[in-house]
């Protein structure tokens, strides 16, 4: 089981690689999100937190997609200082980094019946 401390040590890494700085941000697992996998949260434009389904804990590949994919919202907008949403700066971020630069929502085992996002 997969946990916050496994993302954080996973965004340092990606940091790294980016040559920003994203331990400011929180990051945390949601038990409530079940319509959609993660989330990067933005006030004014800048990320203040990623949530990231609980049910995705036992999965592998999902799991990392996601946490990759909001890593990459994050970045997009530290590094431009707005939010690019899923537009090719994002997507090239997520390449970079190894992260499928699509939505997640459908490829989930674990992912409850009435998923959509």
């Amino acid at each position: 089981m997969w946990q916050i401390s496994d993302i954080q040590a996973e965004y340092r890494r990606l940091d790294g690689m980016m040559g920003i700085d994203t331990s400011a941000i929180d990051v945390e697992f949601s038990p409530r999100m079940i319509r959609q996998y993660g989330v990067c949260v933005f006030v004014k434009n800048r990320p203040v937190k990623i949530r990231i389904a609980s049910f995705l804990q036992t999965e592998d590949a999902v799991f990392w997609n996601t946490v990759r994919h909001e890593y990459a919202h994050a970045a997009a907008a530290l590094m431009t200082g707005h939010r690019h949403g899923h537009d090719t700066l994002w997507k090239n971020i997520c390449r970079r980094i190894g992260a499928a630069p699509v939505r997640q929502a459908s490829e989930c085992a674990g992912a409850r019946q009435n998923t959509v996002g």
